[in-house]
């Protein structure tokens, strides 16, 4: 690119895409460290920016950046070497999903359902797992750990629990207790503070 005295003048920070080895990269620079890190600030809060084009010049102050186009764009040629003489690190390669799978559910019919979706099939009631499958969901004697994975819904303590099972006059005295247990503790509290 040259010095950026060559492109840039006093006061000018530049936001700039290019393509080097066949990836998107993106050239933020500017005359003087405080131009650059205005044209950061740019880049920062690019929403509140109408940045169109593949190269903006910004001016302005730091608190206050103005964007304009470039009127001539800058052509960009990377070194092949960086001025150390070291050859840069190559850009690690991504995993990405592989076709037709969804990186946080279950693919069905075209579409990604994530983790723990309920659905029926063929008349069964099924769940999208965490190994990307769809999963029958299964009865109070097997031992699971999530919700989802119950015909009742309910998961306690890794087994699945069928609300008819529970005593709810047992229930309902335990939550008498806690509530007289909680009155009491704040009744002291109260009379501490007054």
């Amino acid at each position: 690119m040259g010095g950026r005295e060559d492109f840039l003048n006093e006061g000018e920070g530049m936001i700039k895409l290019f393509i080097n080895n066949g990836y998107v990269q993106v050239l933020v620079t500017g005359n003087s460290p405080e131009d650059t890190r205005r044209a950061a600030r740019v880049l920062q809060n690019y929403y509140d920016y109408d940045l169109e084009g593949k190269e903006v010049i910004v001016t302005g102050t730091l608190e206050n950046p103005r964007v304009r186009v470039s009127a001539q764009p800058i052509d960009v040629e990377p070194a092949d070497e960086f001025e150390t003489g070291e050859s840069p690190e190559p850009t690690p390669e991504t995993e990405s999903p592989l076709e037709g799978t969804c990186s946080n559910g279950c693919k069905i019919n075209g579409n990604c359902l994530p983790y723990g979706t309920r659905l029926v099939e063929d008349n069964k009631p099924m769940f999208c797992g965490v190994e990307r499958n769809v999963k029958e969901q299964q009865g109070t004697e097997d031992s699971w750990q999530n919700n989802y994975e119950c015909l009742s819904n309910q998961c306690s303590d890794g087994l699945c629990v069928d609300l008819k099972d529970v005593d709810l006059k047992e229930l309902s005295n335990q939550l008498k207790e806690t509530n007289s247990l909680l009155a009491r503790i704040l009744a002291w509290i109260e009379r501490i503070f007054s």
